[in-house]
């Protein structure tokens, strides 16, 4: 009798102890973002349908220049950018911007990714959504400092506004204008001629817990 009662207070022990781990890893899954939603790859969705050029626009600052081309390295198809920032100079008009305009709702978009290849010569790296009424929210890196050769990411919910944004400074990410990537001559180091490679820019939505 006292064997069966021990079995039984054991089974009541493992039923205790699996509620437990489900309710936590339960919890764990419902604080994944701030909305209370998780991520799949099922929700990843390609950016740039292509390579054209008409897709994109590359700019840069005063103090700075900047050609771009389609290059082939490791089977795959790469937007290649030689930037020549000037020696010796720092701030906002040393930079290279790649600008996507944005046709779609972003409110849905968790995060922001794409393919990175770099060659370490130095730099900033940023990468930001402006909205039409002004506001820019934006996320900063460093990949630049080091050779990179990865997909790398940007979570929406860390995008902060940007120092030159001119609107109501509220987000709204259904009225995004345009997505940029830039590099710039930061204040840690000044940034060498180098070249700078990007594919595969895509995002991932939120979907909703069932």
């Amino acid at each position: 009798m006292k064997e069966q009662e021990v079995s039984t207070f054991t089974l009541i022990l493992l039923i205790l102890v699996i509620l437990l781990i489900a309710g936590a890893m339960y919890f764990l899954s419902k604080n994944i973002t701030s909305k209370d939603l998780r991520i799949t790859d099922t929700q990843r969705i390609k950016l740039l349908n292509s390579l054209d050029k008409k897709d994109y626009t590359l700019f840069t600052g005063e103090d700075a220049t900047a050609i771009y081309d389609i290059l082939d390295y490791k089977s795959r198809r790469l937007l290649a950018i030689n930037w020549d920032p000037e020696k010796g100079v720092l701030g906002a008009k040393n930079f290279v911007n790649l600008e996507i305009p944005i046709t779609s709702n972003f409110s849905n978009v968790a995060i922001i990714g794409m393919y990175l290849k770099t060659q370490g010569k130095q730099g900033g790296m940023h990468l930001y959504l402006t909205e039409y009424d002004g506001d820019s929210w934006v996320s900063y890196a460093d990949y630049l400092h080091g050779k990179t050769d990865k997909i790398i990411f940007f979570p929406t919910n860390k995008l902060s506004l940007a120092s030159w944004s001119t609107g109501d400074k509220v987000a709204d990410f259904s009225s995004i204008k345009s997505l940029t990537i830039g590099f710039f001559s930061d204040d840690y180091s000044t940034a060498k001629q180098q070249d700078i490679m990007i594919d595969n820019i895509f995002i991932y939505l939120y979907q909703r817990e069932p």
